[in-house]
């Protein structure tokens, strides 16, 4: 009875601890190769993310401030039949390209040279204080089988 009891225990235990083995699965970081498909992600969605930025004072057009923290953004592997790039026949890297559209004298860049390998956007960076573009995700090196991927984002202003 008493091995019977014991067996009891540590197999409900057992199964107790299986659903949280399997509740946050972590993908490790994948080099970027040649002639793969990629998808940019800015705080986990390729697209429609909301990036805050702060801005004091009166909102004026072409604007620019820093990011709050702790926004990620990363790069994950795609397939061919989703949106996204492709890294060409070259690239072995992809670059997010935030630059704002006025002209900077520091371009506004991440490099990504792993898959599932998120970097927080920099408070050093100077963003448009609001908008919504394409931020361009490009393979590097070049080539001419290469495809941008570009992931669509709304700055919002938290300062106002």
């Amino acid at each position: 009875m008493r091995k019977l009891a014991l067996l009891a225990a540590v197999v409900g235990g057992t199964l107790a601890l299986a659903p949280t083995a399997y509740a946050d699965p972590v993908q490790d970081p994948l080099p970027i190769g040649p002639n793969q498909f990629f998808q940019g992600q800015v705080k986990g969605l390729h697209s429609g993310a909301t990036i805050y930025v702060v801005c004091p004072g009166p909102a004026t057009p072409g604007q620019v401030g820093h990011p709050v923290s702790g926004q990620p953004v990363q790069v994950v592997q795609g397939i061919a039949t989703t949106s996204g790039g492709y890294t060409g026949s070259l690239g072995r890297s992809v670059v997010a390209d935030f630059s704002p559209p006025i002209s900077s004298t520091t371009p506004e860049r991440l490099t990504f040279s792993s898959y599932y390998a998120p970097q927080n956007l920099p408070t050093t960076f100077l963003l448009p204080c609001s908008g919504t573009v394409k931020i361009p995700f490009v393979p590097l090196p070049t080539s001419p089988t290469a495809v941008t991927d570009y992931v669509a984002v709304t700055y919002v202003n938290i300062a106002v």
